[in-house]
This record gives structure tokens, sequence and C-alpha cells, in this order.
């Protein structure tokens, strides 16, 4: 048994984003092998989740505004990252004292404040890369309409890019999603020790039935994050009219958060498109949905709503992109296509064939069951890294 202690720059349980989804697996899957975990996490002012056996969650207060503002201004870190208040601090490290952690994990580049007041010295600790950070921001920057909106993410882009620098160069090992992620890891960080650990979820047990569903494409996604953001963009421009040219009765379902007012004036106005708005039941979209199209144009990360719909047995047309660092096989597991007009041929093959879309349904289910389960891809590289650390 190895005591980890744990950060994360948002309360984790339950999961409201892929970074939780993935630290959630993780976590579990450190807890299966007998480990006690102490998780610190920022309040959020949100309700808490689970309990889960073995592990013990630390809440630390922020600064409140208007000290909050001002300690985000005159901070390295990046805006978005949680700031503790000075009282938190001095209790939290006292838990952290009697924990006496072995090992430590910082999830995602926001954790770094986290990291900084409350790692330790002397104990070896993880950085778990949830993306090539400093990438995704540049191209934050670039979807950016807004001018208070380019000015902010600028300034997150500088600081993101020097903490994600930071971590990777001062971790004993750091953790990839992808192949793709380490490679720019190790650029980043020359000689750091980077295992690839690709994110996954827990699968349903049955998989949907698509061959039985309607003729409905689904998109999932958080409305605001920049590779979606692009995403609903090409949706609406191209490929919705496509479908609705070549299949009529087919419906495209958009179910996410924090949707772009552009978007949300399109998901409320085109024909065809229905909208589901934080939707409480994610399951209840994949039952409904005969395909899932995810028309991502970067490769950064690991796609979670790939292992997602594979998960629930639904078919999934994507890009190149899309399945980037997925052990996939196209056109066997997935149908893949490159432009607008292949991905409204894929999806039109799906939605117009229910024995084709059961068949889909079928090898992405095994494919998720034999490759990128999180026993089978994950948890046990992330296991033999902490035993290593403390060996």
């Amino acid at each position: 048994m190895v005591r980890v202690l744990w950060f994360h720059p948002r309360q984790v349980l339950p999961p409201r984003g892929g970074g939780d989804l993935r630290t959630s697996g993780l976590l579990r899957g450190v807890l299966a092998a007998g480990h006690e975990v102490l998780f610190v996490q920022p309040d959020n002012g949100l309700p808490s989740g689970p309990v889960l056996a073995g592990a013990e969650f630390v809440t630390v207060d922020q600064w409140h505004a208007p000290a909050l503002a001002v300690a985000k201004v005159l901070s390295r870190s990046a805006l978005r990252s949680p700031r503790l208040a000075p009282s938190a601090r001095a209790r939290t490290k006292t838990r952290i004292a009697r924990f006496r952690p072995q090992v430590a994990i910082v999830s995602e580049v926001m954790a770094r404040p986290l990291a900084d007041a409350l790692l330790p010295p002397g104990v070896p600790w993880i950085y778990d890369a949830h993306n090539l950070e400093g990438d995704l921001f540049a191209a934050h920057v670039d979807a950016a309409t807004r001018p208070a909106e380019r000015v902010t993410l600028s300034v997150d882009q500088a600081r993101v890019s020097a903490s994600e620098r930071r971590l990777a160069r001062g971790a004993d090992a750091v953790l990839a999603v992808s192949e793709h992620d380490a490679s720019g890891l190790r650029r980043m960080a020359p000689g750091v020790d980077v295992v690839v650990a690709p994110s996954s979820m827990e699968a349903p047990a049955v998989p949907d039935r698509p061959g039985e569903a309607p003729p409905t494409a689904l998109f999932v996604g958080t409305l605001d994050f920049t590779p979606n953001v692009q995403a609903l963009d090409w949706l609406f421009d191209e490929i919705v009219p496509g479908l609705r040219t070549r299949v009529p009765e087919s419906r495209i379902l958009v179910v996410g958060r924090r949707p772009l007012e552009r978007h949300r004036r399109l998901l409320e106005t085109t024909t065809g498109v229905e909208f589901w708005e934080d939707a409480p039941d994610i399951a209840a979209a994949y039952a409904t949905a005969r395909c899932v199209l995810m028309p991502f144009q970067t490769a950064s990360g690991t796609k979670l709503k790939a292992y997602e719909a594979l998960a629930h047995g639904v078919p999934l047309v994507t890009t190149p992109q899309g399945i980037h660092g997925v052990d996939v096989r196209p056109e066997t597991d997935v149908l893949v296509a490159d432009g607008a007009d292949d991905l409204v041929l894929a999806a039109t093959r799906l939605l117009t064939d229910p024995r084709l879309a059961a068949e889909y349904g079928s090898a992405g289910r095994r494919a998720f069951e034999e490759r990128l389960s999180w026993q089978g891809a994950t948890w046990p590289q992330v296991n033999a890294l902490i035993e290593r650390l403390v060996s």
C-alpha cells in the first residue's frame, strides 16, 4: 500500500467534464490497487460527490472577491487556476504532514498553485498532463471573437505555457494521454520520464442498440471548449445541411453545456437539430442515437467522447484527428472521413441502414473491452509507475 497525495484544480466528484472524468477514473484505479489517497481540491461551491473507500477528500477554501481578483492578476499561474486562502493553506499543510505521503500526483496544469503551496519537499511526484495545454490555449486565442475574451485568453496562454514547462521539467515522471502528447512533452522537457496512460471511462453493463434507434446523429461535448466550438461551426456550416439533404427524416441531437451565443441561436432555430442543455442523464442520449458524430480538427489529448461512444456500443463517425492516439481500426471499429462530404456520406450509411449501425456498434464495443478499458489500457501503467517511484 502506497500513500498517494493528489492535487486537482476542481472538485472532482461528480465529474463535470473530460478532465474530471479522467482524474476520477485514475483515482478509482489507484484505490483498486489498494493504495491510500489524500485528495486535495479547491472549494468551488458545489455539492460534494460520493465517498470512495480508501480516499479522503480535503476541500480547501479560496480567496474571496475582491482579494481573489487581485491574487489572480498578481499570480504567475493561469487566471482560471484556484487560489488558496492563507488559512486553508496552513490547515491543509498540517493534514498533509499527518498523512505522510510517499508519492504525489498533480492533475492538469491548472493545479500548479496547489502543488506550489502544498507539495512537501522530497516527495516524488507525477504530473498528469491531460493535454498539451499551451497548444490548446493558443487555439482558444485564435477562436476567441470578443476583445476582452481574447485578452484574458492571451494572458492565460502565456501563463499556461510557462506552468506546463515548469511542471513537466520539475516532475519525477509525466503521464501523457497519447503518443502524440508524449512526443510534445518530451520536446518540452528533454529527459523526462513520460508514460502514456490513455483516458477511458466506465462502460455501461449492457451496450445500447443503435440498430433499433431512430435515424439520429449525436454530438456531445462542453460547447465552449475550443475543439468543440470548431466542430460545431463545421457541423452547422456543412454537415447538418448535407445530412438533411440526404436523409430528410434524420435528426441531429446536440448534448452539452455553455454554448456560445451564436451556437445557441443555431441550436434553437435549425430545422432537424435538437439541443439538450446540461442533460442529467447522458445515457439517455446514447440510447436514442444511431451514430455519434465527432467532426474534430485538432489531435491534442485523448477524445473521451470517442471512448464513450465505443463503450455505449454506438457507431462513431469521426475524422483522423478524432481518433488520434486511440487504439481503433478505421473502417472496422469506426468510420473515419477527412472532409465534410465524406463525413456526411459515412453518417448517411449508418442512418439509413440499421443493420450496419448494429454491426459497427458491436465492433466498437468489442474494441473498447479488448483494448481501451481502464483495467487494460491505463490502470496497470499508472500503478506500476507509483510503485516504481517509491521503491
